[in-house]
Parts: structure tokens; sequence; C-alpha cells
């Protein structure tokens, strides 16, 4: 199983992994049962801490992204659908999901989902404010914090 990443636990099970299939591959006549369920189970610890790793990753990614103003979120996650990698497709670390909530696996589907969800924030059909008619005047009680974010 190959591993990219320099996540000690990974490297340490990884290693591990390679010494019980040598293990395995050097005594064919041994009980192999004990050995294949070691291997099962170090696979398996292997793939989860890779998707934390991963999820970890989403997640700074994501909370960078939000924590912009709204008109940067949409240039930063179409930068990183369409930032293709050679060797690693960083669009798989952004997750979609469609009209069914089901995780879209396909960049361009991905893409397009992105696209029409911020048209649709910029251009969607409340009507626009009616302009201030009047008077400049000062506020006759000063905005809340609560304010705008309702």
């Amino acid at each position: 199983m190959s591993h990219h990443t320099s996540d000690p636990l990974v490297v340490s099970m990884v290693d591990e992994r390679h010494k019980l299939l040598n293990q395995l591959n050097d005594n064919p006549d041994n009980d192999q049962s004990d050995l294949k369920r070691r291997l099962n189970k170090l696979r398996n610890n292997i793939k989860k801490r890779l998707k934390e790793l991963k999820t970890e990753y989403g997640d700074r990614l994501a909370n960078q992204i939000n924590s912009m103003d709204d008109s940067r979120k949409m240039f930063e996650s179409m930068r990183l659908l369409n930032n293709n990698n050679n060797n690693n497709n960083k669009s798989d670390l952004v997750a979609v999901f469609n009209d069914q909530e089901q995780l879209v696996a396909n960049d361009a589907e991905k893409a397009v989902i992105v696209r029409e969800w911020f048209n649709k924030h910029y251009t969607g059909d409340e009507p626009a404010l009616a302009p201030f008619e009047g008077e400049p005047r000062p506020l006759n009680s000063p905005i809340t914090p609560e304010e705008p974010v309702a």
C-alpha cells in the first residue's frame, strides 16, 4: 500500500504492514490466519487515518475560504476546483453535494454546481432594495452587532 503522507502514525503503520507481509511471504507453511487478520486491521486503520487527514485538510481549506468576504469565496472555491496538480488532484478535497445530497466526484459537475449556487446567491429572485429617499441624516440608534447577521 503506497502512502503520500509524512504523518508519523501512517508511516509507522505502513512499515509494520510491510514487515507482516514479509513474514507472510517468508513462512507460507505456518498458520497465516493471525497474520492476515493483523494485515487487514492495519490496512483498515491506515485507510481511516488517511481519511481523517484528508478531512482535516479539507476542513482547514473550508475554514480558510469561509473566513474571506463573499466575493473572495467564489474565486477561492473555483481556484481550488481548477487547481489540478499532476501528483495530487486538489479538487478532491472540495466536497460538493448535488440536489439529492449525493457527493459529486466529477470536477466539471462540481464547477457547475458551485457556479450555479453563486449565481443564485448573487442574482436571486429577491427584489432589489428601494433606494433611500430623503435628506441624509444620522441614525436614531446605533446598529447592533446582531443586526447585520439577521
